[in-house]
């Protein structure tokens, strides 16, 4: 049984072009599927620094996955890597596991699936897909502006979820800070992150009443520190589509300390809007265009973008972004992408 775009990440984008490599007879049949994805980015524009030529070059995201199934258990299987000329150091050619992750599908029968291990949480409006493949750059809810990037979160964790029809109610609990390093910990009577602070829930509608109406409604509480253990996110977002047209707006609200916690010092929550539009001019060529805000940090994105589907598996892409801070200079620049997914 294959794993719906909805419920998994990075390895369920690489689904639908994963064929079958292996297989034994009988009833003890195992399916084997492998496939993966290849971005290969040039960019230009004063986001990036002097010392770097103000340009970027290099593959931001390679990743070959593995997927096994006998009967109603999948395991997913992620290695990637980034390599770079932009400083970045983690961009440096280095392999790593991305995902690793088992998956009970439909247990006993039922309309309840469990996933165990390290992979994304999938919180928010359009979480799916590799981490940053929002678009060419990261909007506020992926990180951008070294904000807390709540649609991009990710680790060990159980998470589970029921299917109504048109809804999905999925959550589940984990650990992203299973340790707390800062010398200030025993100044504090209280144990570090464990999966009692860390845990969401959400509601996932697709088609609603088949009138293209998508939308979520979730809350996650996250641990920060011993004094900020369970500090809390919350997300309400409404969408509509057909075969032309996307157009979604996604209010999230976060508790201060979160933000705190980046270097980032405010005097209230912080708040973010999301909102997005995609028009699909024919079966190769689709314009989209974003805005994000960030109120209490005063930080603004505004992206504009062009695909082409070059072939089945081959997009060519184009995109101008700008961020804005009301304390600081605009940065902006122009990318291009070639990505192959097989």
């Amino acid at each position: 049984m294959w794993i719906s775009k909805k419920q998994l990440s990075s390895a369920v984008i690489i689904a639908s072009t994963l064929a079958p490599v292996a297989s034994f007879a009988a009833d003890d049949t195992v399916e084997v599927k492998v496939g993966g994805f290849i971005r290969a980015d040039y960019g230009d524009g004063d986001r990036y620094s002097e010392e770097q030529g103000e340009d970027r070059l290099g593959v931001t995201k390679a990743a070959l996955a593995a997927q096994s199934t006998y009967k109603n258990v999948t395991g997913v299987l992620v290695f990637g890597t980034e390599i770079l000329t932009d400083g970045d150091e983690d961009a440096d050619g280095n392999v790593d596991v991305k995902d690793a992750f088992i998956v009970l599908n439909n247990v006993g029968d039922s309309a309840v699936s469990f996933s165990v291990g390290a992979q994304p949480l999938l919180f928010g409006l359009k979480p799916e897909g590799y981490p940053g493949d929002h678009s060419i750059q990261a909007s506020i809810e992926y990180g951008a502006g070294g904000l807390f990037a709540t649609s991009n979160q990710a680790g060990p964790a159980i998470i589970s979820w029921v299917d109504f029809g048109e809804f999905t109610l999925r959550g589940g609990v984990f650990d992203l800070n299973s340790t707390y390093d800062d010398v200030t910990f025993a100044d504090f009577d209280d144990d570090g992150s464990s999966v009692s602070d860390n845990l969401f829930l959400q509601l996932r509608g697709t088609n609603i009443a088949g009138t293209g109406l998508y939308g979520v409604i979730g809350a996650e509480s996250i641990f920060v520190d011993p004094e900020n253990d369970g500090e809390s996110i919350t997300t309400v977002g409404l969408g509509w589509t057909n075969d032309v047209f996307d157009i979604s707006a996604e209010f999230q609200q976060i508790d201060e300390a979160i933000i705190e916690a980046g270097g980032i010092a405010l005097d209230d929550d912080e708040t973010y809007l999301i909102v997005e539009a995609s028009v699909k001019a024919n079966d190769k060529l689709s314009f989209y265009a974003d805005y994000s805000e960030a109120d209490e940090v005063e930080f603004e994105t505004f992206r504009f973008g062009v695909d082409y589907l070059y072939n089945k598996f081959t997009v060519l892409s184009a995109e101008w972004s700008q961020d804005e801070f009301d304390d600081g200079d605009d940065i902006d620049s122009i990318d291009f992408r070639i990505a192959l997914k097989y």
